[in-house]
C-alpha cells in the first residue's frame, strides 16, 4: 500500500508539473458553467420529483462529482478523499492533458444520471453544454475529456452505492407509533411519511447520524397553561393574524417539492423546487455576485451541498427519534376541531423543524466561504411566480426561513429555534474540517 501511494504521489507531481499537458487555451474556465450545469439538474430533479432528503442526495453527490473531477484534472487532491469511506483512486483518475471543466461536466452529468429517471433530459442538456461552449476543441478531445470525467462520475457513483440509500428502498413499512404525543398522517391528503429510515444513509462527514442530536422536545401535555399547550396555542392565534409580508414569507419558503392543491372535487399537484434546491440557488446567487472563479463556484456547490445533505440526515434522526405531533393535529384534537394551517403539513414528524435545520446549516457555510453581512436578492422562487425578496446576510435569509414555519402553522417554536441550532452544529463541524 505504501508503494503504492507513493508511485501515486510520484505520478501527481510528474503529470501537474509537465508543461505539455497544460490547460489548453481554448477551454472554457468560468463559473457559468458550473451555474449552468447546476441549473440544469435542479430542472431534471424538479421534473422528476424526489423527497427534500433525496433531492439533498442528488446534489451532495453530483456536486462532488463535478468538484473532484475539476480538481483532479487540474492535478490537485479534492477535499472530497477526506469524506467519509471515499473509494481511494485509481493513478488512471488522476490526468492533466484534459481540459478541466470539460472534464468536470463529463463527471457530473455520469453522477447525475445515476441518481436522476430523466436521463434523456440530462444527455441533452449536456449535448447543449458542450455545443456552445466547447465547439473549438476538437471532437477527438472532446470525446477523450468527456470519457475521463465518466470514469470520475462512476468512481463516485460507486462510493455513493454503499451509503445505505438502497438497503433503505426495501426496508419494511414504517409502523406508526400510536402515542398520544405521537406523529401521524396529516391533513389534506394523509400522506405516509417521508424517508422514517434517512438515518440508515451515511453522512459526509459526520460521524454519525446523531452526532449532532438536540435535546428532547417539550413534554407532550394537553392541559390548558401547561408549556405544550401554550406552544401549540402560539401556533394557533399566529395563524390567525398574519401580515402580507408574513404571508409571503411562508410561500417563498414553502418549498414543497409536491404540494396537492384540492379545489372542491378536483385534486391536482404543483412542482417547485426543494428546500435543498432553494440554497443551491442561493450559492448559485452568491456565486455571480462574488464574481467567482470555477474553482470556487465548485468549491461552493459542493461545501453548500455536504451542509444540506448531513443536515438533512442529522434532522430526520431527531424527527424519528422525537415523533412529534404535528401542529394541525394536536390543535384540532385539543384547541380548535376546524383549525387548518395556512402552509400545507408536510408528511413527516415536527420536531425538528426540516426547513430550519438545513437553512441554519447551508447559510453558515456560505457565510464562511463569502463572508458575513452580504446583501443579496434571492430571486430562485421567481420561476414560480413569486416576487424575489432581499437579504442583508445568508443568516437573516435562514432566519427568515425558520421562522415561515411558525408562521405556516407547520411548526412550534422551539422545533424551529433548537433546529436552526443543529443545523448551525452541523455546519460548524464540516468549516472545521475543510476551512
Amino acid at each position: 500500500m505504501l508503494r503504492l501511494t507513493l508511485f501515486f504521489l510520484g505520478l501527481v507531481s510528474l503529470v501537474s508539473n509537465n508543461p505539455l499537458m497544460a490547460q489548453a487555451d481554448n477551454c472554457p474556465n468560468h463559473a457559468d458553467l458550473a451555474i449552468e450545469a447546476m441549473d440544469r439538474v435542479t430542472d431534471v430533479v424538479v421534473h422528476d420529483i424526489f423527497t427534500p432528503p433525496v433531492s439533498s442526495r442528488i446534489y451532495a453527490y453530483t456536486a462532488l462529482s463535478a468538484y473532484t473531477a475539476y480538481e483532479w484534472a487540474g492535478g490537485k487532491t479534492p477535499f472530497t478523499t477526506a469524506l467519509n469511506d471515499f473509494p481511494p483512486a485509481e493513478p488512471t483518475l488522476m490526468q492533466t492533458d484534459h481540459c478541466p471543466s470539460l472534464v468536470m461536466l463529463g463527471a457530473l452529468f455520469t453522477t447525475a444520471r445515476a441518481m436522476l429517471f430523466s436521463e434523456e433530459m440530462l444527455d441533452a442538456h449536456l449535448h447543449e453544454m458542450v455545443e456552445s461552449h466547447f465547439s473549438s476543441l476538437g471532437a477527438a478531445d472532446i470525446e477523450k475529456a468527456l470519457a475521463y470525467g465518466s470514469a470520475i462520475g462512476q468512481h463516485i457513483n460507486r462510493w455513493s452505492q454503499a451509503d445505505g440509500y438502497r438497503t433503505t428502498r426495501g426496508l419494511d413499512r414504517y409502523t406508526l407509533v400510536d402515542e398520544a404525543y405521537s406523529w401521524e398522517p396529516t391533513p389534506p391528503d394523509h400522506m405516509d411519511p417521508v424517508e422514517p429510515y434517512w438515518n440508515k444513509i451515511r453522512p459526509f462527514v459526520l460521524e454519525s447520524a446523531d452526532q449532532c442530536r438536540p435535546p428532547a422536545p417539550t413534554p407532550f401535555d394537553t392541559v390548558p397553561g401547561s408549556r405544550f399547550y401554550e406552544e401549540a396555542l402560539e401556533v394557533y392565534q399566529t395563524s390567525k393574524s398574519l401580515t402580507t409580508d408574513q404571508k409571503a414569507t411562508v410561500w417563498f419558503w414553502d418549498d414543497n417539492p409536491f404540494v396537492t392543491v384540492h379545489e372542491g372535487h378536483l385534486v391536482y399537484a404543483k412542482k417547485k423546487v426543494s428546500p435543498a434546491g432553494h440554497w443551491m440557488g442561493i450559492t448559485t446567487i452568491a456565486i455571480r455576485q462574488s464574481n467567482a472563479t470555477l474553482e470556487k463556484a465548485l468549491f461552493s456547490y459542493a461545501m453548500v451541498s455536504v451542509g444540506l445533505a448531513d443536515a438533512f440526515i442529522s434532522c430526520w434522526d431527531e424527527k424519528y427519534r422525537s415523533n412529534l405531533i404535528r401542529p394541525v393535529t394536536y390543535i384540532n384534537a385539543y384547541i380548535d376541531p376546524t383549525w387548518e394551517p395556512y402552509l400545507q403539513t408536510p408528511p413527516f414528524p415536527e420536531y425538528t423543524s426540516g426547513h430550519s435545520v438545513i437553512s441554519s446549516s447551508a447559510s453558515t457555510v456560505l457565510t464562511a466561504l463569502f463572508g458575513d453581512n452580504v446583501t443579496y436578492t434571492d430571486s430562485v422562487e421567481t420561476l414560480y411566480g413569486l416576487e424575489p425578496r432581499t437579504y442583508n446576510s445568508f443568516l437573516h435569509a435562514a432566519d427568515e426561513a425558520a421562522y415561515s414555519r411558525l408562521y405556516g402553522g407547520i411548526h412550534y417554536r422551539p422545533g424551529i429555534e433548537v433546529g436552526v441550532n443543529q443545523g448551525r452544529k452541523v455546519a460548524q463541524l464540516i468549516i472545521a474540517k475543510f476551512l
